[in-house]
């Protein structure tokens, strides 16, 4: 069996790695993306405590609602 890295960290520190994002908007984000069937596949759940989220996936989710978000605008 081949692992795959894929480069992902806790929710909790994700505003260390996307800088300006509050630790508050970071997991209002994920939980969004837990819950969007399209992205959740981003998110893993071991514990009722952490949470580990794939960088990749979140930014391509954010992305899209900013997409979202300026559609609804113009």
């Amino acid at each position: 069996m081949e692992v795959t890295k894929v480069p992902a960290c806790l929710a909790k520190n994700l505003p260390e790695v996307i800088p300006g994002l509050t630790r508050g908007t970071a997991y209002r984000l994920v939980n969004e993306m837990y819950q969007d069937p399209v992205y959740s596949r981003g998110v893993a759940k071991p514990t009722e405590r952490i949470t580990i989220v794939n960088i990749q996936d979140f930014l391509e989710f954010m992305k899209v609602l900013e997409e979202r978000r300026f559609k609804e605008v113009y």
